[in-house]
């Protein structure tokens, strides 16, 4: 909707114009055959062990007093292959997507290969690429590589206050 700001911070990362947004909204896009945002969950694990996650890759079964396997894969379902989610990302683009949202339960940035390599497939078929990242894997080459190859960065970041943002996120 014009000039509308929207409150969700991801929304700017998804740099959607003013017209891609009011056209769906307006035009009953929600039933649209083309989500705005392709959501693609990596298997990952995660380095930091915050105090709320309620992921597998997270502390919740720590905190219920269990010991908790925090690179362990849950094997009730298989995870999408890296084939499958390559094919999805070229659908998406097929089908005229605009953006890739990478993020996973643990942190996508830790198989950095992986995530490059979906990240490259994803923009050499046009699509914008947005990641979430807890930034611990994210050094100054890391950063230098985001910027060159396009890909916008959503940072989890729980208060700018160091000293509190480590007791909350606890990294390893």
């Amino acid at each position: 909707i014009a000039g509308k700001r929207y409150r969700l911070p991801t929304i700017s990362a998804y740099q959607f114009s003013d017209i891609e947004l009011n056209s769906f909204f307006t035009n009953k896009g929600i039933d649209s055959a083309v989500p705005l945002v392709l959501d693609l969950n990596m298997v990952a694990p995660c380095q930091a062990n915050c105090i709320y996650c309620f992921t597998e890759s997270g502390s919740m079964s720590r905190n219920r007093g269990q010991e908790a396997d925090r690179f362990h894969v849950d094997k009730k379902y298989d995870p999408i292959t890296s084939a499958e989610l390559e094919e999805m990302i070229s659908q998406y683009a097929d089908l005229g997507g605009k953006v890739v949202f990478i993020c996973s339960d643990g942190e996508p940035l830790i198989n950095m290969e992986e995530f490059f390599r979906y990240a490259h497939l994803a923009r050499s078929k046009g699509l914008r690429v947005v990641v979430y990242t807890n930034m611990i894997a994210v050094k100054k080459d890391i950063a230098q590589r985001l910027y060159d190859e396009d890909i916008d960065v959503v940072c989890k970041i729980e208060t700018l206050d160091p000293k509190v943002n480590s007791a909350i996120i606890r990294p390893r």
